[in-house]
């Protein structure tokens, strides 16, 4: 069963993510710069438009059941998150993403000066500032 491509095609690599047992999610940049999704729970559902502007792949992660982070780098050069929500900065590569728990999501962009920072959101505080510094990892 093929996957496809959005309308006019993908252009850019594709980020997965399962969200739940027996699903996954792919996301692309289409020929609209816009980010396309297309869904598998036993079939393809077909590509739909999710919107935003993006000018790199889309990076995706998941917190939990049925909660997913699509985040990508915007006409402005800032990283945007899932609503397309800036989240400020200036950087000059797709961003990377995980969410090592239901409560935090790490992000992951190449700054301009080709180095290399992060930035957390957590539940109890919201999103911090870009850093070059490795903020403390999750609780075990």
């Amino acid at each position: 069963v093929s996957i496809g491509a959005p309308p006019g095609g993908a252009t850019s690599a594709p980020a997965a993510v399962s969200s739940a047992i027996g699903r996954i999610d792919v996301f692309v940049r289409g020929a609209d710069a816009a980010i396309w999704r297309n869904t598998w729970t036993g079939s393809w559902s077909g590509w739909t438009s999710v919107g935003g502007v993006a000018t790199s792949a889309p990076a995706a992660a998941t917190r939990g059941t049925g909660r997913l982070d699509v985040l990508v780098r915007g006409a402005d050069g800032a990283i945007h998150w899932s609503s397309w929500a800036s989240l400020g900065g200036a950087t000059i590569s797709a961003p990377a993403a995980v969410a090592p728990a239901a409560d935090r999501l790490d992000v992951w962009s190449r700054a301009a000066d080709s180095g290399v920072q992060h930035k957390v959101w957590k539940s109890t505080t919201g999103w911090s500032g870009w850093s070059k510094t490795w903020f403390a990892g999750p609780k075990r």
